[in-house]
């Protein structure tokens, strides 16, 4: 796998996707990078691709009708300065974006995908992160303070994206989150975020000013009392390919990935291996608290499930929000299912050893 394929391969739908309709588009960067984007648009756009390195009469022949400049490199900020100083010369040059310093920061951000970036950003009054390992019910309270449209947007902004483009193309993940907590929060000036465990410690490891920002963040963390059920749901996610389930249709797709499957000794042992996998986190994200001498509200996902407005009033006393709400509403279904229960049955049993 090259380097462009482990930088595209989860931004495909966020970002690429929404690129396929824009016109007047061109695409620059390495090689790799430029092939990659070619041959994923192919001919369904007008989009033309050149190399950066191509000299001035190239370029003039591949601006004739086009008007914006897509840079897309393992190294944008370079590589943007010097096209918008060689084309600097041309009576009208085009405009110069960085595909994922502008556009997928944009495109998180969840407004107009060509804006501008911000010169000023506004910090939030209140920025919170639920964190927890994954399983764990994060999801479910994310959704369920969203709802009450004073808790920010809680949502997954730091995860496998943002890890790629950090490891391999000098993405800065503390100002692309700095510019999401400007863009997304209610009216009462309250951001939120989510913070899956493994994402939360390997980004802090890339990128030192990350931490920094977010060691003010209030914290509440989410876990669960059935440890082996949170390891049986993640060995089951990852088989399916489904970690949500929110209308009857999703839930009949994922019985009909379940309805021929087999439960080996390795689909146990990946369960064991995941439950320790999830206390090491636990214990790594106990020493990030305790680092910052931060104390997290601690919900639990039992709790959560069986009294959900009072664990999202806890919440909402725990981030100073003046108000109470007397329902829920959410659409996340557990995952639970009646092959969980044979699962554990034969995890118990210590199947995964034989």
């Amino acid at each position: 796998m090259t380097t462009a394929d482990k930088v595209f391969q989860d931004l495909k739908g966020p970002l690429l996707s929404r690129l396929t309709a824009s016109s007047g588009l061109i695409f620059t960067g390495p090689p790799d990078y430029v092939d990659y984007l070619a041959a994923y648009f192919g001919g369904a756009s007008s989009h033309a691709y050149i190399r950066s390195d191509e000299p001035l009469e190239a370029w003039q022949r591949m601006l004739v009708g086009r008007h914006t400049l897509v840079v897309a490199s393992d190294d944008e900020d370079p590589v943007a300065s010097a096209v918008n100083l060689a084309l600097a010369q041309l009576e009208r040059p085009p405009r110069v974006v960085r595909l994922f310093g502008d556009l997928f920061v944009n495109a998180m951000s969840g407004g107009d995908l060509w804006a501008p970036s911000p010169q000023e950003l506004m910090a939030p009054e209140v920025a919170y992160a639920i964190i927890g390992t994954p399983r764990s019910g994060t999801e479910f309270l994310c959704e369920a303070l969203s709802a009450t449209r004073v808790a920010g947007h809680p949502k997954e902004h730091v995860r496998s994206q943002t890890e790629a483009l950090t490891r391999f193309c000098r993405f800065d993940p503390d100002r692309y989150l700095r510019i999401l907590m400007s863009r997304q929060m209610t009216k009462n000036r309250v951001f939120g975020t989510k913070l899956i465990s493994h994402f939360l410690l390997e980004h802090i490891k890339l990128c030192r000013p990350l931490e920094q920002t977010l060691t003010p963040f209030k914290y509440v963390r989410v876990s669960r009392r059935d440890l082996v059920g949170q390891a049986i749901s993640a060995m089951l996610a990852f088989h399916t390919g489904t970690y949500h389930i929110r209308d009857e249709a999703e839930h009949q797709r994922y019985r009909e990935r379940l309805a021929n499957f087999q439960i080996s000794p390795a689909d146990l042992r990946r369960v064991e291996d995941l439950r320790q996998s999830f206390a090491v986190q636990r214990r790594q994200m106990d020493d990030f608290l305790q680092r910052h001498s931060i104390t997290p509200l601690e919900v639990v996902f039992e709790d959560l499930i069986a009294e959900p407005v009072r664990s999202v009033n806890a919440v909402l006393s725990f981030l100073s929000v003046p108000t109470t709400v007397e329902n829920v509403s959410v659409t996340v279904r557990k995952t639970q299912d009646e092959i969980t229960e044979s699962v554990r049955a034969m995890y118990l049993e210590g199947s995964y050893s034989s």
